[in-house]
């Protein structure tokens, strides 16, 4: 009896979600999202659910991707919404990402720092370092300066000096 309890929770959970993440989408403007959500706030109703067995592990990653891309500078993106925006589980999304060598929150982080990277490097402004964090939803100025120098070898400032100084020459 417990057990038919906290799956029927976990179906309503999964259905309020689904509803949140279409709500999200069509407050955004993002209609592909909003679509694609409201498909699987519908289907949440139904016993079927996309699976791997429906699609080969690699698109579903690449679907992943798009999503992920379009929902990067969301607050809230985690892998449910994102499996919630495709109609899959969480489960069947991070097994499409087990061939590669990140997990799905890796992959958002890394693409976050990425842009971040962009936006110093066209800013061109240290001062603007706290200000790029946030932007890109870093927790706070120093998360972001450990971050960079561990993906790009120098902190911002560091950086942005041997830029000005490569420019120069």
């Amino acid at each position: 009896m417990r057990s038919q309890q906290h799956r029927k929770d976990g179906d309503r959970n999964e259905q309020a979600h689904s509803r949140l993440a279409f709500q999200a989408a069509q407050e955004r403007g993002d209609e592909h999202i909003s679509v694609v959500a409201q498909r699987s706030a519908k289907s949440q109703d139904l016993p079927h659910v996309r699976t791997a067995g429906n699609q080969s592990l690699r698109d579903i990653a690449g679907e992943a991707r798009e999503v992920i891309e379009r929902s990067i500078e969301d607050p809230d993106i985690s892998p449910a919404l994102i499996a919630s925006t495709l109609g899959i589980s969480v489960r069947t999304l991070h097994r499409s990402f087990s061939t590669s060598n990140e997990s799905v929150m890796s992959l958002v982080r890394r693409r976050r720092m990425q842009k971040a990277h962009e936006d110093l490097v066209q800013s061109d402004d240290i001062a603007k370092v706290s200000e790029i964090a946030a932007r890109w939803l870093f927790s706070d100025a120093s998360h972001f300066i450990r971050n960079f120098k561990s993906i790009y070898g120098a902190t911002p400032a560091a950086y942005l000096k041997s830029l000005e100084n490569s420019r120069d020459s």
